[in-house]
């Protein structure tokens, strides 16, 4: 009979919950262009995808390298 950790099982399902609700909400601040109009983007906004975008890039299962 196979063992199974009904604690760590809990823990993982909470912590995919809230990367879930994490990865939902960057998708929505994505789809909306991070609350920038072209007119109003600047180097400050462009900073702030690159960091973002390397960081995600190291996620396991990501296709970027």
């Amino acid at each position: 009979m196979p063992k199974t950790n009904d604690a760590a099982l809990a823990v993982f399902i909470s912590a995919k919950t809230e990367l879930d609700e994490m990865l939902e909400r960057l998708a929505g601040l994505s789809a909306n262009h991070f609350g920038c109009s072209p007119e109003d983007v600047n180097w400050g906004h462009v900073g702030m995808l690159d960091i973002t975008a390397p960081a995600s890039a190291k996620l396991p299962g990501s296709q970027a390298s």
